[in-house]
């Protein structure tokens, strides 16, 4: 039986994979939704569990039965659980989930039930009970996502927009699971100090001191979680305090510290249609004048998007100019270097399509580093480039002109 609170919420990246997934694979998405959790595989998982690891007697260790018995109280969940002991632990002190439907099997490693405290032990357990309810919950299809973005990982190189996806979606899922723990103790700080003795060993812990710690490094540090299943100690601290206090804009900052500012090699799934809607917004925003849509360069287009069609009048994208705007250097040359391709694809058009790219890129606030490929690649020499900037409203309108008058 399952009721998730309704402050569990799930972080939107997580919905929004999903939705791509089943919008994108969908004889994907329906075949592992069908097969992904067969007979065969769930008692290969259980046979294995029972191998690798003690299973905790009820009558031996009643506190910790209790305990995990009241997170899950707290968090509307209500299967056996089952506690274990790894017999070779490798993660120090820390617990895992091994998910099986139905049931709760919950890992123990180290000494993590003498160093935490009933109210910790809470928290640990809710973290681990949130994994279940976030593979069970809202009809499963969080597990099936995670069961196809590993599978197309294992099938693709490495740094593929599908592992990426795979890593942002189990950080997310740690993420997630910490608002399980926080519910499931009724308390922040002890969550805090739970994360910090799993991660550092340490026994005693000042929490109101470690979230001033996070908030601090938050607050000087611009760059993503660097991980690949758990984000950092403090970046999930701080995520989960923002997250409690229902601070104003907590979603886009946890997103931040997550997945960062959209960089070329480095795009998950979502990133890469992003890029492909401003890639399509910069094309028509070039195209946009009539005389510009010649055979050659529509044809070019259609390299980019099967079907393309210019748009219908001549607008100017207000909002393009922002979402252009980047640090990543092989992010804005990509935008450049698209531009340079239709600049130099009807070569009946002469000078024309570059004076309308120079001023395009203008006033996306591109100009700089577009002049630069063109003197690269082009090898237009630095004072031929400033008479075109000087004179390319002259040669946009007369090469305007010029196809009306066919």
């Amino acid at each position: 039986m399952l009721e998730i609170p309704d402050t569990l919420n799930v972080p939107a990246y997580h919905t929004e994979v999903a939705a791509y997934l089943q919008s994108e694979q969908a004889e994907l998405w329906q075949w592992f939704a069908a097969n992904c959790l067969g007979k065969d595989h769930i008692d290969a998982v259980r046979l294995e569990l029972l191998k690798s690891a003690y299973r905790v007697d009820d009558q031996t260790t009643p506190r910790l039965q209790d305990l995990a018995h009241e997170a899950a109280q707290q968090l509307g969940l209500g299967v056996p659980i089952t506690l274990y002991h790894a017999q070779r632990p490798v993660n120090g002190l820390n617990a895992h989930l091994t998910f099986l439907p139905g049931e709760v099997h919950i890992v123990l490693h180290g000494s993590i039930a003498e160093v935490l405290d009933d109210v910790e032990l809470r928290a640990l357990f809710g973290h681990e009970l949130s994994h279940y309810i976030f593979w069970t919950g809202w009809d499963g299809k969080f597990f099936v996502a995670d069961e196809i973005l590993a599978a197309l990982t294992n099938d693709g190189p490495q740094g593929s927009p599908q592992s990426e996806s795979h890593r942002l979606f189990r950080l997310y899922a740690e993420i997630f699971c910490d608002r399980g723990a926080r519910i499931a103790c009724g308390e922040l700080l002890p969550t805090v100090s739970t994360l910090v003795k799993t991660e550092t060993s340490v026994r005693e812990v000042n929490a109101e001191s470690y979230l001033k710690q996070a908030e601090e490094i938050a607050g000087s540090e611009s760059s993503k979680t660097a991980e690949r299943t758990h984000p950092e100690c403090y970046i999930r601290t701080r995520a989960l305090q923002l997250w409690d206090e229902q601070s104003t804009g907590v979603e886009d900052e946890i997103r931040r510290m997550i997945e960062g500012p959209l960089a070329l090699n480095e795009l998950d799934l979502l990133a890469q249609c992003r890029i492909n809607q401003f890639t399509r917004r910069l094309v028509d925003a070039f195209l946009s004048s009539t005389w510009l849509q010649t055979d050659k360069l529509l044809g070019h287009a259609r390299l980019f998007f099967d079907g393309y069609e210019p748009p219908v009048e001549s607008q100017i994208d207000e909002q393009l100019t922002a979402d252009l705007q980047t640090h990543d250097a092989p992010l804005r040359d990509y935008y450049c270097y698209v531009l340079l391709d239709f600049v130099t694809t009807d070569r009946e058009l002469d000078e024309a399509p570059l004076a309308a790219a120079l001023q395009l890129t203008e006033r996306l606030q591109m100009d700089s580093r577009f002049g630069e490929l063109v003197h690269k690649e082009l090898g237009i020499g630095k004072k031929q480039l400033a008479k075109l900037r000087r004179d390319a409203e002259t040669i946009v309108n007369q090469a305007a002109q010029e196809s009306e008058a066919k």
